[in-house]
Formats: C-alpha cells, structure tokens, sequence
C-alpha cells in the first residue's frame, strides 16, 4: 500500500510539473503570435474566428446505443463549449490537453452553429477492411463498437495515469475495462480512417485524415499476432496489402474534400516499430518499401494537374540509406515527392494557396494532412504531453506549437480534435465509404 501512495504521489508530482511547464510554453507561444501578429499589423488568430453564439444541444443527435447520448444532452441549456470542456477534463492534464490556442479555437469553433455544422457535415469514415472478409452490416457493427468505445490515451496499453477513469465513466458512461472487454480482449479486426475539414487558428480552410499504422509495439498487440509469422518474420503480402489500403483510403477521402495536396508522415515507423525492430530488423526495410509503393501507385491514379501527394519523413527517416536508396533508384511521377530536403510535416504555407510551385509535391491548393493516430486511442492520444504527430498535429503542440515564428511553424494550429466521434453524433449514420472499384483494382494480389 505504502508503494502504491509513493507512486501515486510521484505521477501527481509528474503530472503537476508537466502541467506548470505547459502553461509557460504555451503562454510563451501565445505571446509570440500576439508579436508577430502586431508586426504584420494583421488580427490576432484568436479572434480571427467569428464570435461564438449561445446555441443548445439537440438531445436526438446521438443514437440511442452511444453511451454518452444522455450526458452530451444535459447540457442543452448550456453553450456548445461546455461539452468541450467535460471532455477535457476526463484527461489528467485538463484543459491543458490542448494548447491555449488551440483550446480557445475549439471551443470558438464548436461553439458557432454555422462551423460546428460545416466541420461535423465534412467528417466521414472510409473502410479499409475489404467489404469480403464481413457483411456490410456485421462490418458495421464492429466499426461502430471499435470507433465508439476507446481510451483517451494508449501507447501500446491504456495509459491510465493520464486520464481520470472516473471521469470517463462520468462523462462518457463507460470505462477502461468497458474498452477492454468489447475490443481488445474480443479483436474486432477493423480498419478505418476518418477525414474531415478543420480550420486553421489563422482561418485556413484544410483537411486532416486520422489513420493509424500496423502496431508491433509489443509481441502482444493485435496485429503483430497477424502480422508476424512463426519464425518471427513479416508476412509482407498481409502487410502490403494493408498499406495499400490505409494509402488509398486517405487519398480517396481526401479527394472527396476537393484537397489537391495530401501531405503523409511515416505512419506507423515510430513507436509501432519497437518490436519489429527487436526481432527482425531487416523487415523494417521492407515493411518502408512498402509503404513508399503504395504512395507511388497512389500519385499514378491521381490526376497530376489536380493532386500531389508529399512523403514528410521526418529528419530521421529522411537520413535513411533505404529511402534515399528508393529515390536514386525510382522513376517517380511529377506529382509524387519525398521530401528529404525539408522532411517537416508542417511546412510553411504559400502565401498563395491557388499557385502551384515550382518545386513539386511542395504545398498548393486545399491541403490535407495525414494524421498518424493510434488503434485504440481518442483522437489526439496524449495531447500535449504527446511527443508524436497525433499530438503535434491535434493538441497544437512541439513542431506545431507557434514557438519557432522564424520557421513561420504554428500556423497549421488547427479544430480537427473536433473530428472525435464524441463531437460527431451525425457521423454514426452516414453513409460510410468502402474503397471504390477504382482503388481495389490497384491492390497487388499475391
């Protein structure tokens, strides 16, 4: 017991500091817009959102087996930004899961009855699944219980020091064992990506696609059970065949949004390694070539005139003797670039979004970024205290934070924690979208 209080104390002190360092970081940030934003003698980005307005919940919106349906409408005499914030507070870091920014731009956002319909009208599912393995309405039971019950945050295993599980079942009526039992102990065997609009905290107009990698964070996860083979090597062909989909499932929602650039960081090469890299190192090779050609055979179905798709790998894997190794040996098309020379996710915008470039794959048009999220996470995972993309991209945090302005970074502050079912109680009944015929007659077959 005594151990138990000595931990317990020791993650509240974490957590106490971590939050205190948040705030300065973010105060900083935010005094950094406020002087940039006096130089270019332009409005500051808070208030470049039109001003909230006082509207109520529709206690219908939800369907009847969501478990939160009942919560989401005793709020209905309250603003829309309530909702927001009991969310938040299931998280350990509160309202400090999102940078101060991007925390007064959700809720400016949600709040306004014209962008909460416009962000929650844009939002759908795409099913990477292949419609065979399922009937569409088994298929659509089991996205519906993977999509509805998740944890706020999980790496590898529920992070239940980061969140208040008490909270979660007093806001969003289940808990971690709920999860557990209705998705990790019975695998459902689904995958999906979710796309929606999202606006920059500048007033940007862009999209963000949710998917998340093949994860052999441990030898217990779900899909290294599928993925790896008796004699601990890669089933390339499963492998490839779900890179394939996760690709054309991003590119099909993002053109569905009338996006012309659809910028992908190295989804599932980072945390998701660690095990594959423990027990068959040479795979790691494979599983990128991998991927790589199914962001080629993407850019060769676009049309080149319309679509780019850029690769940022990051500074590490833009190093990678693999990678550079694919480029030296590849005749890629003009609208395909891996970009080693300015691997950042976040690249600095065009002044003007409607001029191409010379440079190709380089940001034109309506974007979309690709989100790397986790299997079994809420959108955004670990927020601010997340050091991955989820956590960059969503929470408006490390490379996105707004702190570096000579790299003009921060712009891409954005909604798209808005994207989260817990936001989007129409997106249960639309019409989600399979891979058209298009798509699934590019997948190799072995």
């Amino acid at each position: 017991m005594a151990t138990d209080n000595l931990e317990r104390k020791f993650l509240d002190d974490t957590y106490k500091y971590q939050r205190q360092v948040s705030k300065f970081l973010r105060d900083q940030a935010l005094a950094i817009d406020e002087y940039v934003a006096s130089r270019e003698n332009r409005p500051q980005p808070q208030k470049q959102i039109a001003e909230s307005k006082q509207v109520f919940l529709n206690t219908d919106e939800f369907p009847v087996q969501v478990p939160w349906r009942t919560n989401y409408a005793k709020t209905k005499s309250k603003n829309y930004s309530d909702w927001v914030s009991q969310v938040l507070s299931i998280y350990r870091l509160g309202e400090d899961f999102l940078s101060l920014a991007v925390n007064q731009h959700v809720k400016e956002i949600f709040s306004n009855t014209q962008h909460r319909i416009q962000i929650q009208d844009s939002v759908n599912l795409y099913i990477q699944t292949p419609t065979t393995k399922y009937s569409i309405e088994e298929l659509r039971k089991r996205i519906t219980t993977h999509l509805t019950y998740r944890y706020p945050v999980y790496f590898g295993k529920p992070e239940t020091f980061q969140y208040d599980d008490a909270q979660l079942k007093k806001v969003l009526n289940y808990s971690t064992k709920d999860v557990t039992d209705r998705t990790i102990k019975h695998p459902l065997g689904v995958r999906y990506t979710l796309v929606g609009d999202a606006w920059t905290i500048t007033g940007r107009l862009f999209s963000v696609a949710h998917c998340w990698g093949v994860n052999f964070e441990t030898n217990q996860t779900e899909d290294y059970q599928k993925f790896m083979m008796a004699n601990k090597r890669l089933d390339l062909t499963k492998y490839t065949d779900v890179m394939y989909r996760l690709v054309f499932s991003v590119v099909q929602g993002a053109l569905d949004r009338n996006c012309n650039t659809i910028v992908f960081p190295m989804i599932g090469f980072g945390a998701f390694l660690t095990q594959l890299r423990k027990e068959s190192p040479a795979d790691v090779g494979h599983a990128v070539i991998s991927y790589l050609t199914a962001l080629l055979a993407a850019a060769k179905l676009c049309d080149p005139d319309r679509t780019t798709i850029r690769l940022a790998p990051g500074p590490e894997w833009a190093k990678n003797p693999g990678i550079l190794a694919y480029i030296a040996g590849s005749t890629l098309p003009i609208n395909f670039l891996i970009d080693v020379e300015q691997p950042d996710l976040f690249l600095e915008m065009p002044e003007d979004e409607h001029a191409r470039p010379r440079r190709p794959g380089v940001l034109w048009g309506k974007v979309c970024l690709v989100n790397a999220w986790d299997s079994n996470s809420m959108i955004g995972n670990g927020g601010s205290g997340d050091n991955t993309v989820d956590g960059w991209l969503v929470a408006g945090w490390g490379p996105n934070s707004g702190a570096n302005p000579e790299r003009k970074r921060g712009e891409w502050r954005n909604c798209s924690y808005l994207h989260d079912r817990v936001f989007n109680p129409g997106l249960y009944q639309k019409d989600w979208q399979s891979l058209s015929l298009k798509w699934e007659a590019a997948i190799p077959e072995y």
